[in-house]
């Protein structure tokens, strides 16, 4: 089998390499759909995994992020299906770090741009820094401009026009964060700033000012100087973009050659042992500057990588360091094979001769189970571009057997990676109607609600949010908190009280001395019954945290009180069911009734008291003590089993109704 790789005359860089394909013999369609189904499997991984982690978690460093955009759009770019959902997700999140507004606010589950927490993670600059995050998601956005991020040209402009100002005198563009990784050293950041400003040039009203601004970088780099792996592969990335071939590119082909090792990888430099990350950047590196699959060093690195694959898509470490299964290990390995195995092994050559492939593929199948068969086949169907294949082959699964949950969820999957979210919202309702494990239905009532909300279906979307994030639901509190905000921008009213038994409206009194928690064992004025100056606060929090540092004035080591006045129509059982930050104790009509000691974060439910609450009046009052962390609390009054209690009242710092 013999590949010929030719660039694309009509495309500005050299990433994207138009395979003209000769095959000459049974079988090679096969072999060459086995391995690019390898890559889509890795692939999926990294646009669902990126897309989960934001909905998860928000922020797992915004950089892992930006590489997430950057091997989207390159995947993108050499044909293989990027879900466009999931893509969507991601590139909003990495997007909202150029335009934070005013205040600073973030974007879901990310500390305030620009604020202390945010410039101690990521090293955010004031002005035109954070050149390194713009670099990586500035370069996918640039590479997928036909395909996955084509919506998004204005976005990619403006980062081009950052990048342009952000350039040094000398000529290159310099790191903000370096974590070998994700990103590191001027070389590699000024190769994708590059990579930018070549594919965005017509985004840019001055295009003369890109292309000497590339000019001068290549002016400047010192070629000679280079031995490691990542800074002499994109060297030779930014150097084959810039004059496709030549000496210089020579050159450093033949420097990055000599650095593979016997086992066909390439480690940070020479003398040491091979890695994923260094072997996708290098192999990136050379099928952009024009090196066939056939070359036997490209040869051996695609073995050496394929023999590392895991069967779910991803990578094990080799040489990265020890593996402590975090997802961020995994995606950083994942993403870097990616570049270079989604480089080389473009699916375009496929797609063109898709009737043949497909063919081939059934002949392949013909002796297997119907089911299995029609799996195979509406995979590769949607791979080489055949959606309405991929339906059919998906809605004939699920007519042999209907209660059979993941051929629905295929079938919702192969709109979703579209962009249908009409027709992927209804799949998933049919999905949801079969008996899915507790973790897939949570994960599918939320894509489900994300498309109703993309398409406009704000109530049906609200209702689903509101569903997942009940307080004794499986999300955890900063999941279901994030939820609720949803809910409010989508214009519906929360009614925490009404629905859950949140209560948002409260009297307090503080701030009192707390250091080393003397004070928190200390009786104050208001649990001693004492006269004591209170005010009116009302949380406005779309999950009813009471941050008591916003009613409270006091930085660190203090304590402070919370304070309900009660009303049952009747003696009633009930439930406290509470969570804060520090320790926290609770009195009913001047009577202890709980107290519990020690940090943790905040959360629903994390401490639930029996209470027997009297017909009439109460007072409930409620310490929180909070040395140098957080000083939160969230408080439900429930029956038994966690319902909402609508016919106690609570005066006269009653709850909004929100």
């Amino acid at each position: 089998m013999k590949i010929i790789l030719r660039a694309a005359p009509t495309l500005l860089l050299l990433l994207t390499i138009w395979s003209d394909v000769s095959f000459t013999q049974a079988g090679d369609f096969t072999s060459q759909l086995a391995e690019r189904e390898a890559v889509q499997k890795a692939v999926d991984f990294l646009i669902r995994g990126s897309a989960d982690w934001v909905r998860e978690r928000g922020c797992f460093t915004c950089h892992a992020s930006g590489l997430g955009a950057f091997v989207a759009g390159l995947s993108a770019r050499n044909g293989y299906v990027v879900n466009q959902h999931e893509y969507d997700i991601n590139a909003r999140f990495v997007l909202s770090h150029l335009h934070p507004d005013a205040e600073g606010t973030p974007p879901d589950g990310h500390q305030p741009i620009g604020a202390m927490e945010c410039r101690k993670c990521h090293r955010l600059a004031d002005g035109n820094g954070n050149v390194s995050l713009i670099a990586l998601m500035g370069s996918g956005f640039a590479l997928g401009r036909q395909t996955a991020s084509r919506g998004l040209a204005d976005q990619t402009g403006d980062i081009a026009k950052r990048l342009l100002v952000a350039q040094t005198e000398k000529g290159e563009w310099k790191p903000d964060y370096n974590r070998p990784v994700i990103t590191s050293g001027n070389v590699m950041t000024s190769a994708l700033c590059s990579v930018v400003l070549k594919e965005s040039a017509s985004l840019v009203q001055d295009v003369d000012k890109s292309a000497k601004a590339i000019q001068v970088w290549q002016k400047s780099l010192d070629r000679s100087a280079l031995t490691k792996t990542t800074d002499v592969a994109f060297a030779l990335l930014g150097t084959a973009s810039f004059e496709a071939s030549g000496p210089s590119v020579n050159e450093l082909k033949s420097t990055l050659f000599k650095l593979q090792n016997s086992d066909g990888g390439w480690s940070w430099q020479k003398g040491e042992g091979s890695n994923i990350v260094a072997t996708g950047q290098a192999l990136f590196a050379l099928a952009a500057s024009g090196v066939p699959r056939d070359e036997p060093h490209v040869g051996a690195a695609i073995d050496f990588l394929f023999a590392r694959q895991k069967e779910d898509g991803t990578w094990a470490p080799v040489g990265e360091g020890k593996d402590f299964n975090k997802f961020v290990q995994r995606f950083t390995r994942t993403a870097w094979a990616v570049t270079g195995l989604s480089t080389i092994l473009d699916v375009n050559g496929l797609i063109a001769k898709r009737s043949e492939v497909i063919k081939e593929l059934e002949q392949t199948l013909a002796d297997g189970q119907e089911g299995e068969k029609l799996q195979r086949l509406a995979r590769v169907q949607l791979l080489l571009r055949d959606v309405p294949g991929a339906v059919k082959s998906c809605e004939q699964l699920i007519a042999m057997s209907p209660k059979v949950p993941a051929y629905r969820l295929a079938l919702a999957r192969t709109y979703l990676a579209t962009g249908d979210r009409t027709k992927a919202a209804a799949a998933y309702q049919e999905a949801l109607k079969t008996e899915l494990p507790t973790e897939t239905r949570g994960s599918v009532l939320l894509t489900t609600a994300e498309c109703f909300e993309q398409i406009g279906q704000r109530k049906k979307a609200a209702s689903i949010y509101l569903q997942l994030a009940d307080p004794q639901g499986s999300l955890s509190f900063t999941r279901a908190r994030r939820l609720l905000a949803r809910v409010t921008a989508l214009d519906t009213e929360l009614k925490l009280r009404e629905r859950y038994g949140i209560v948002t409206g409260w009297e307090v009194c503080g701030p009192f001395p707390n250091k080393g928690d003397d004070g928190f064992i200390t009786a104050h004025a208001p649990e001693k019954g004492e006269e004591s100056p209170w005010k009116r606060f009302d949380s406005d929090d779309p999950a009813g945290l009471f941050e008591l540092s916003d009613a409270i004035e006091g930085e660190t080591d203090v304590c402070g009180y919370a304070r309900l006045r009660v009303s049952s129509p009747n003696q009633k059982q009930a439930q406290l069911r509470l969570g804060s930050d520090g320790p926290v104790a609770v009195w009913l009509n001047e009577k202890e009734i709980h107290r519990r000691e020690g940090t943790r974060s905040v959360a629903f439910d994390q401490d639930r008291v029996e209470v027997s609450i009297p017909k009439g009046q109460s007072t409930l009052l409620i310490k929180v003590g909070q040395n140098k962390q957080k000083w939160g609390l969230v408080l439900r009054l429930t029956d038994a089993t966690g319902k909402a209690l609508n016919d106690v009242k609570i005066s006269p710092a009653a709850a909004q109704v929100r």
